[in-house]
Formats: C-alpha cells, sequence, structure tokens
C-alpha cells in the first residue's frame, strides 16, 4: 500500500511540475507549500540561524523556478530541491566566511595608537579608521 501511496504522489508532482511549466501559479504555490518545510529544515540545519534559512530557502524556490524547464520530471523534484538548497546554503557560509576573514585582517591592519585615549590622536586617527572601514565595507559581496 506505501508503495502506491509514493507512485501516486511522484505522479501527482509530475502532473503538478507540467502545470506549472504551463503557468499555473496555482500549481506552484501548492509546490512551495508542499516543500518548503524540509528546505527550511535543511537550510537551518546547514546554516544555524532561522532568519538565514528562511532567506535560503526563498532563494531556493527563486532558483528552482528559474530552473525548473530544466528538472528532469522522471526524478523526484524533493531531492532536486534539497539539493539547490544545500549548495546555496553552503555558498552562503563560504561568503560569510571570506567576508569575516576580509573583516578579521582589516582590523589586524589598523594602526596600533600609542595612547588612543587622547583627543588629539582620536581625531588625527578616526578618519583613517572610517575610510579603512568603508573600504572593507565595498569589498564584501552584498
Amino acid at each position: 500500500m506505501q508503495m502506491n501511496l509514493s507512485a501516486e504522489a511522484e505522479t501527482n508532482e509530475n502532473h503538478r511540475v507540467q502545470r506549472i511549466r504551463e503557468g499555473d501559479n496555482t500549481a506552484w504555490e501548492k509546490l512551495v507549500q508542499a516543500h518548503q518545510q524540509p528546505v527550511f529544515r535543511l537550510s537551518y540545519l546547514l546554516l544555524g540561524d532561522a532568519a538565514e534559512a528562511e532567506d535560503n530557502a526563498q532563494e531556493t524556490f527563486l532558483r528552482a523556478w528559474r530552473a525548473l524547464d530544466r528538472f528532469d520530471a522522471a526524478r523526484s523534484l524533493r531531492p532536486w530541491l534539497l539539493s539547490i538548497a544545500a549548495n546555496l546554503a553552503r555558498n552562503r557560509r563560504r561568503s560569510s566566511g571570506r567576508y569575516l576573514g576580509a573583516l578579521r585582517r582589516m582590523v589586524m591592519n589598523l594602526p596600533q595608537a600609542p595612547n588612543p585615549s587622547s583627543s588629539a590622536w582620536v581625531e588625527e586617527h578616526s578618519e583613517q579608521y572610517s575610510r579603512s572601514i568603508l573600504v572593507a565595507l565595498s569589498r564584501t559581496p552584498q
């Protein structure tokens, strides 16, 4: 009995994909509703932050929408969606690691002051610090 339910669900899913390809937005909404929890859960597991996981899940469905014409309907949809989510999450982690590394290098390259409590030193170096921070931020991915 379980095998019949699974085969039936896959047939319904393939039919839904075909309807989406034909422009049925309601079918797309149902597809998202059916898969959004597993996509979010995997994203959360990989990223560890609910807001990041939500962004990752939204990006997953956006990428899936754009690539739906290339999806092989003979395969199951959920593993395809989860692989998109996992790849995006790994990319996010790599990107944030590069961002933190750039900030760390920037902080390590800032000049050390003999007495930063002196107002003359603060006035003299505050503009340099501001420029250094702006340069580092401009080099980070958006």
